[in-house]
């Protein structure tokens, strides 16, 4: 595995494998796809603080126009 400029791993293609390294594979393959569901987390946890932010710019709007 490999982290590029803006911090996000990715692996690097291997030749080939040999059976051995079955188990190596499958830990890095487990470790990037933790990583993932973090930042896909993060990303949803950011996502809703815009949409309530929104919401609540809209409330305000709203009230005004009364």
């Amino acid at each position: 595995m490999k982290r590029n400029t803006e911090g996000v791993t990715t692996l690097k293609k291997k030749l080939w494998s040999y059976p051995s390294s079955l188990s190596s594979d499958l830990s890095e393959l487990l470790q990037l796809r933790r990583e993932q569901m973090a930042d896909d987390k993060q990303y949803k946890i950011m996502e809703l603080s815009v949409e309530q932010r929104r919401i609540e710019m809209l409330e305000q709007s709203t009230i005004k126009m009364e």
